[in-house]
């Protein structure tokens, strides 16, 4: 019997003594996050009030926020992750897909301006704007250097080469349409009165011209010859030769000569006008986007562009990171945001991630409970 009753009080003992580990551990969990709002007796605080978290919820945010920007989202990750071979192979596959399909579609320029919200108007006047602060601001830095050197210099050898073949069907040219002209009744009226004030500036010389010839006007004599001058082949050359010794000319000229002809003012407007006129979106608008692009230049800037934009975007990212992240201010970000949460909603993410571990620790509290009830109960018993 007295065994009997020695091993009722050790089993008692265990169980209050696990009723009392647990429900120790349990409520010290509880008071973690729970009461949310300090608790008054008549002017009196109640001890404990609030919760640990509720309670010091301003400093772990904001030691949230700095372990985030300390050991989590930092510049030697973001840009770790950036050169990763694998992200960068991913994204380039990514954007050689979404770009091949935009670019591929039946899609006009102007859908792809209401695609993303961009006004045509208002992008025309900003290239504009552009457009001109670039080429005024650049037109002296530029002109500097040339202002000394001759036309012939500044050309590209192309263009000289290329005008040096033009000269010989132009001069050509220029016989065939005076020749047109000359036989014209235009031509022929214009040669005559050029012939007759000519001869009335000669005096006796001209009367005896005019007498030696009767009725017949000096022009119809004048008129074939001026033609056959026209049409021979040594004439011929001898006007390319004219044009081309006025290139030449022209080519060693100085720069600054032709600015001073034009106008400064004048030379930078027109280059302007002439620029914008190559700019104008409104041509493009109704333009199929693949019509534009062309099936050559689009597998070129898939396979060629795109990899090379990637690289350089990645590279400028990569360099201001630095200032990026001082400026987004990632530390303030995640403390406003965790101090916005509401308590019940904080809770529920600290138990979410941890409930387990939790459960464990009150068992873990019952378990010990129950063995220093053990001890005490075979110790009483020892001693009775």
């Amino acid at each position: 019997m007295r065994k009997m009753n020695e091993l009722v009080i050790v089993i008692i003992m265990v169980s209050v003594g696990a009723l009392i580990g647990g429900f120790t551990n349990a409520l010290a969990i509880k008071m973690l996050f729970r009461p949310h709002l300090p608790r008054y007796i008549g002017k009196w605080k109640v001890p404990f009030t609030p919760g640990l978290i509720p309670k010091r919820r301003s400093e772990l945010a904001e030691q949230l926020g700095k372990t985030v920007v300390k050991h989590l989202i930092t510049k030697e990750a973001i840009a770790q992750k950036l050169n990763e071979d694998s992200f960068q192979r991913n994204l380039l596959l990514w954007l050689q897909a979404e770009v091949r399909k935009l670019l591929c579609s039946n899609k006009s320029v102007g859908e792809l301006f209401e695609m993303f919200s961009f006004d045509v108007g208002s992008l025309q006047h900003f290239a504009d704007d552009k457009i001109e602060q670039f080429l005024h601001s650049t037109y002296e830095e530029y002109l500097e250097d040339l202002r000394n050197k001759s036309l012939g210099e500044v050309l590209p050898h192309t263009w000289d080469r290329k005008v040096d073949t033009i000269i010989p069907p132009t001069a050509n040219l220029i016989a065939d349409r005076l020749i047109t002209y000359f036989q014209s009744s235009e031509g022929k009226s214009k040669l005559g009165d050029t012939i007759d004030k000519f001869l009335s500036t000669k005096g006796m010389l001209g009367s005896m011209v005019t007498m030696f010839l009767g009725n017949e006007r000096v022009v119809d004599k004048v008129q074939p010859e001026v033609i056959k001058f026209l049409q021979d082949e040594g004439n011929r050359k001898l006007i390319e030769t004219i044009v081309q010794k006025e290139w030449t000319k022209l080519k060693e000229q100085k720069v600054a000569v032709f600015e001073s002809l034009l106008g400064k003012e004048t030379v930078k407007e027109e280059v302007t006008d002439f620029i914008k006129q190559q700019f104008k979106l409104e041509k493009l608008t109704g333009k199929k986007l693949k019509h534009i692009i062309g099936q050559e230049s689009l597998e070129a800037i898939i396979d060629k562009g795109l990899p090379k934009a990637m690289q350089i975007t990645i590279d400028f990212l990569e360099r201001k990171l630095e200032p990026a992240l001082r400026s987004l201010n990632i530390e303030n970000i995640v403390k406003t945001q965790v101090e916005s949460f509401s308590l019940s909603r904080l809770e529920e993410m600290v138990l979410d991630v941890s409930r387990k571990e939790l459960k464990m620790i009150t068992l873990l509290g019952a378990v010990l409970g129950g063995f220093i009830g053990l001890i005490q109960g075979v110790m009483l018993s020892f001693f009775n």
